[in-house]
């Protein structure tokens, strides 16, 4: 809503023209992307994809060998696309661009 765009690239140009970043806008909003992308990360503590009396049965048993790698290959890709989202949209390593070059 502050960049008037749903473009990656045109929020991080609205940030780097205006003085302050759009995390410290909405810290609530940043708290709460922080712990969705966790969940929907299936990581601690919302990494209870089953119960504990069916810790044998589900997807630890169903893949093995390479359709098991291939299957959490898939969740660290899900991993990688929700921290570069938040990479984009939030623009800390703005922080470091600007203080190497001045």
């Amino acid at each position: 809503m502050f960049a008037r765009t749903l473009s990656l690239s045109g929020i991080v140009a609205a940030q780097q023209s205006d003085s302050i970043f759009f995390l410290l806008y909405q810290p609530i909003g940043f708290v709460i992307f922080l712990i969705s992308g966790i969940a929907e990360n299936n990581r601690a503590p919302f990494d209870l994809p089953e119960a504990e009396s069916e810790l044998v049965a589900g997807f630890h048993t169903e893949y093995s060998g390479f359709r098991w790698s291939l299957f959490f290959m898939a969740e660290y890709a899900a991993m990688v696309v929700v921290t570069a989202v938040c990479d984009h949209a939030l623009s800390w390593w703005l922080v470091f661009s600007r203080s190497s070059i001045a």
